[in-house]
Parts: C-alpha cells; sequence; structure tokens
C-alpha cells in the first residue's frame, strides 16, 4: 500500500462501517515526494499525476489551481471538457475517450468527479485527493456560486451560471447516494496510488502548507 494521509478538524462522519473518527495520519513517504529538496515530478517516486475528487462544492477546482501553482504541474478541469454550450453533456463513449486523451501526458493535475470514469483517472494516478467536505458547506457554495455568478461561464465555455435545483439536491445527497461508489473505486487503487482525504477549509490549508514550490517538469 502507499500509505494514506488524512488531515481533518476532528469530527466524525457515518459511513458504511459506522462512525469514523479522522485522525492526522502524516504519510513519511508523501511528504519525502514533495519535499522541497527533491523534485515532486521525478522519476524516483515523486507526484506526477493527481486526482482530485469529491462532491460538487467540495473545492476542488479551487485546491487544483492552488496545487498546480505550487508544483507546476498542468491543471485539468474536467468540467471544460465534458460540457458543451448551453450546458449540453458530451455522449458517454465520447467522454471515455476524451479523458483518455487528455490523461496521455505523464505530468497533471485533474479534478472532476464523473464517477463513470473513475477507473480511466484512478488507474494512471499516483496521488488521489479526496475532498471529504460536509454536504452543507458543499451545498451553500454552490447556491453561492449560482447566484454571484450567474450568467456567467464559470464551470465550462458557452454554460453560464444558473439556479440549478437538481444539482443542489446532487450534492445534498452526495454522502448518501454518491460516495459508497467513491470509497469502492479508490479501494482499487490504494495499492497503486497515495490516498490523501482532506475534510475541511483548514485540513486544506495544513496540506498545502507541506507542499513546497518546484522548478516545473519540462
Amino acid at each position: 500500500m502507499r500509505g494514506c494521509l488524512r488531515i481533518t478538524s476532528g469530527y466524525r462522519r457515518q459511513s458504511g462501517l459506522g462512525p469514523v473518527l479522522y485522525q492526522v495520519e502524516c504519510s513519511a513517504h508523501f511528504l519525502d515526494r514533495v519535499n522541497h529538496n527533491k523534485a515532486p515530478w521525478n522519476n524516483n517516486g515523486g507526484v506526477e499525476r493527481v486526482v482530485i475528487v469529491g462532491s460538487g462544492g467540495a473545492g476542488k477546482t479551487t485546491l487544483a489551481v492552488e496545487l498546480g501553482r505550487r508544483t507546476g504541474l498542468p491543471v485539468l478541469h474536467l468540467d471544460r471538457f465534458y460540457w458543451r454550450p448551453g450546458w449540453e453533456r458530451l455522449p458517454n463513449n465520447e467522454w471515455a475517450d476524451v479523458q483518455a486523451e487528455q490523461l496521455e501526458g505523464e505530468h497533471w493535475i485533474v479534478d472532476g468527479n464523473y464517477s463513470s470514469t473513475y477507473a480511466i483517472r484512478f488507474q494512471r494516478a499516483d496521488t488521489i485527493i479526496m475532498l471529504v467536505t460536509p454536504k452543507w458547506r458543499c451545498t451553500l457554495r454552490v447556491l453561492r456560486r449560482q447566484l454571484a455568478s450567474r450568467g456567467r461561464e464559470v464551470q465550462a465555455v458557452g454554460c453560464p451560471e444558473r439556479f440549478d435545483l437538481e444539482f443542489l439536491r446532487y450534492v445534498w445527497r452526495y454522502p448518501r447516494e454518491s460516495r459508497t461508489l467513491l470509497d469502492a473505486a479508490i479501494d482499487q487503487y490504494r495499492d497503486t496510488a497515495e490516498v490523501i482525504e482532506l475534510s475541511s477549509p483548514s485540513a486544506v490549508r495544513a496540506f498545502l502548507g507541506r507542499v513546497q514550490g518546484a522548478k516545473p517538469p519540462d
């Protein structure tokens, strides 16, 4: 197993296995991989391909941008590839091919959920970051985005923000209806990827505090 780093503010969540108390478990292996004395994309177990997943409103895009800034790794936002103008979805058969093509490179950070294609990303990742953000926080963030950015193309070209009750319901129900799919998918790749769980804004800040800037890959 590559190891697991969990950073949290100490609350409990109810999973299919019962209450779980997240603790700070600092993986020496992961910290060594992002240490400023070693380029994070080196050939000796470095950080090269990072997947960020979690509910809508969890902060995936924000974390991806900041992590990209600190590491120099290129960032891919899946929403920009999935949505066509007018909020039209890409057909499933095309979506798998598009992701596979985008992830052919050896250095990237990719954010987005899309449970039907977890395997495409996870099988190539050396690091998987899960944002385990409370549903109330995620729902509030999404609602604020919909209202504050209404009419602006925030997530994809030709897709202006709008009030979307269906998506708000999806976010609210995510822990019960979607999180189990994510857990099951990640369990299949814990031996090949470092798994990091971040459960609060302070946890994200603590994690980023461990990531040192370095020269981008060629």
